[in-house]
């Protein structure tokens, strides 16, 4: 599961993940020995000042590339913080009780200059990998069939025909099952939000008819990316653009 994201731009390209206050007013590293783990801390190598590197920290397991290290750090006040490798932290979020042991995974979109990283809590190494061939991310699609499981489908943007297919394959299944409605209603409405972002300006009452025909559509007996399909559509329509240019705006 998701759990927070963040985006900044690293000043000289070493993003530090670890323990709160064993943050360092000044850290001694160099790019070339990352990545490295040293004291209750993380560092590896991320694109500098040109544009934001994403962040993501995700509990269990999470869609990305490949994990480039792997820990077991101490957080002394249970606070997992993410900055540079000097200064004080640029984000912290309560990762677990004080004094305990976490074992991180850190997966990244590059070993050199990193973009989108995640950082996975207490991994159980069922992350699905990132792909950015059609073919593939179906296959890693197909095997996500648990609701609660709805944040690895949605987790990127990328070929949104086949994410939105998939979504409604599983809420469908969901449906059939014995999920409860509050389950069903969070992953359409994770869904919904999903959508607002293939469009960056995307107002909440621009979609706010999204729901009622999502339901509708799942409940059909139309296959999942024929669904997908007349959603997107439809959400094209109602922004007065065609598919194809909702699809090429989406970041």
């Amino acid at each position: 599961m998701k759990m927070a994201a963040v985006e900044f731009t690293l000043d000289n390209g070493i993003l530090v993940i670890g323990d709160d206050s064993a943050f360092p007013e000044a850290y001694n590293l160099s790019i070339e020995t990352l990545p490295a783990v040293e004291d209750r801390l993380i560092a590896i190598s991320c694109r500098q000042q040109i544009a934001p590197i994403r962040v993501e920290l995700w509990r269990n397991w999470a869609p990305m590339s490949h994990c480039i290290i792997s820990a077991n750090l101490m957080l002394s006040g249970g606070m997992l913080a993410l900055g540079e490798c000097f200064g004080r932290p640029l984000f912290r979020w309560p990762a677990s009780s004080p004094g305990s042991s976490l074992q991180l995974d850190v997966y990244a979109d590059d070993e050199v200059e990193a973009s989108l990283i995640s950082v996975v809590v207490q991994p159980n190494k069922r992350a699905a990998q990132s792909s950015c061939r059609r073919s593939e991310l179906l296959e890693q699609l197909d095997q996500v069939d648990d609701i609660s499981r709805i944040d690895v489908i949605l987790a990127e943007r990328s070929f949104p025909v086949v994410r939105l297919s998939a979504a409604f394959r599983v809420i469908r299944r969901a449906m059939e099952g014995d999920a409860s409605i509050h389950r069903i209603r969070y992953a359409i409405e994770a869904t919904v939000e999903w959508m607002r972002w293939l469009r960056r300006e995307m107002s909440k009452t621009e979609v706010a008819w999204v729901p009622p025909l999502f339901d509708e559509l799942a409940r059909s007996q139309m296959p999942a990316e024929s669904a997908a399909r007349v959603l997107i559509d439809r959400l094209a329509d109602s922004l007065a653009m065609s598919t194809s240019e909702l699809l090429d705006a989406r970041w």
